[in-house]
């Protein structure tokens, strides 16, 4: 056979072409199990983490100014002080419909366990600490600074703090100069003559500091 093809010059006959694709199996479905469990323990770790590491917080207004501006974002340890009943972070799913879908005002988009006597681990705050509080009843988070512990007394009297009946020392007022935006637009009407345009243009704010 070899010296025919030889002789005459012919190459041998090609194996026929088969041009149908050589994939023939279905196409891979869409694991819907698989895609919820991992978005289930993405949404428990996340969850985890807000209530036992530390919390995202946005500043909604100027009750801390100069040193947190209106629209800061800032992370927050929560086992500085030990674990409470308002540490874990439940979603709301009613809250979070209302604010996404119908944009009703919420107080949060999460729920909290009811009310349990001391904390896991506490510690009380030093004076001076920043700290988030949650008021009894309420859902709402504060952000403020500590000026009086427990067993004290506190009382203001004309612009005046006193702590157990003894002002606190006070010296020459100082003032900031924090530019006017949407964040923080100086209302006259509670600020008075803090709001100030100068020579420039410039709109800014004068806040004691």
């Amino acid at each position: 056979m070899a010296e025919e093809i030889a002789l005459t010059g012919e190459p041998p006959a090609a194996p026929p072409v088969d041009n149908t694709p050589a994939d023939h199996a279905p196409a891979p479905r869409f694991d819907w199990w698989a895609e919820a469990k991992g978005l289930f323990w993405l949404i428990l770790a996340v969850l985890g983490f807000h209530s036992f590491i530390a919390k995202p917080f946005y500043i909604p207004s100027e009750s801390m100014l100069p040193g947190l501006m209106v629209g800061d974002r800032l992370v927050v340890s929560k086992f500085a002080y030990g674990w409470s009943f308002v540490s874990p972070t439940i979603p709301n799913p009613v809250a979070i419909v209302e604010d996404v879908v119908f944009h009703r005002p919420v107080d949060g988009w999460s729920v909290q366990l009811p009310f349990i006597h001391g904390r896991l681990w506490g510690r009380m705050p030093d004076r001076g600490d920043v700290v988030i509080v949650t008021p009894p009843g309420q859902t709402s988070d504060y952000i403020k600074r500590v000026i009086g512990l427990p067993g004290e007394t506190l009382a203001v009297r004309g612009g005046t703090v006193y702590i157990n009946g003894r002002a606190i020392a006070r010296g020459p007022m100082h003032y900031r100069e924090l530019p006017v935006d949407a964040n923080a637009t100086c209302d006259p009407l509670q600020y008075g003559p803090a709001r100030t345009v100068f020579p420039d243009g410039r709109l800014v704010c004068r806040r004691e500091t």
